[in-house]
């Protein structure tokens, strides 16, 4: 149910922000051109938790991109603590293009980083490091001629974690372009 509401949020944020462009009058082109670059700051959802991150894009053309994240994800289950760090470069093409400000793409990338599990029921820790692999899609529109807005959902597949092979999660971040 937890997710459900989320979920619904996310939508509402993304088609707010879509009247906002609309209500600039003239929409900003995004820019999806080879050479540019951006950065941003993002927040989301994992299950029983949170996702805070920090990533780099490189437009490579028109339609294909680099993004790297460096991510921290906190969740509790039940009486176990557990803290991933990790960097997630990713590779992005974009399927869909409407009206200049909003882009639709698909994303898939490996995962690498280090796990910190603590159950304080037995005061027993566990640190691992865990590497993966991810897919997901992406949805990015503008705010502004320099400011723009991500929307993520990342399917994850975890090797050498303690707490299971897959988690998903769902992001909102700003990006600056430059």
């Amino acid at each position: 149910m937890k997710l459900y509401y989320h979920f619904l949020l996310t939508i509402c944020l993304f088609f707010s922000s879509q009247v906002f462009v609309k209500a600039q009058g003239n929409t900003p082109t995004l820019k999806h051109v080879q050479g540019i670059s951006s950065v941003g700051i993002s927040g989301g959802y994992v299950t029983d938790g949170f996702n805070a991150g920090l990533g780099y894009t490189y437009y490579l053309k028109s339609r294909a991109m680099i993004r790297c994240k460096a991510i921290y994800e906190n969740t509790n289950l039940n009486s176990t603590k557990l803290t991933f760090i990790y960097l997630n470069p990713e590779l992005m093409y974009s399927l869909i293009k409407f009206s200049n400000s909003f882009y639709f793409n698909i994303k898939g990338g490996p995962l690498v980083g280090y796990e910190m599990l603590k159950n304080d029921a037995i005061t027993t820790k566990m640190n691992a490091v865990v590497f993966g692999g991810e897919v997901g899609v992406n949805a990015e529109f503008l705010l502004s001629s320099k400011l723009g807005l991500n929307l993520d959902y990342d399917q994850r597949f975890i090797a050498n974690s303690n707490a299971g092979s897959q988690s998903f999660c769902i992001t909102l971040g700003i990006v600056y372009f430059f």
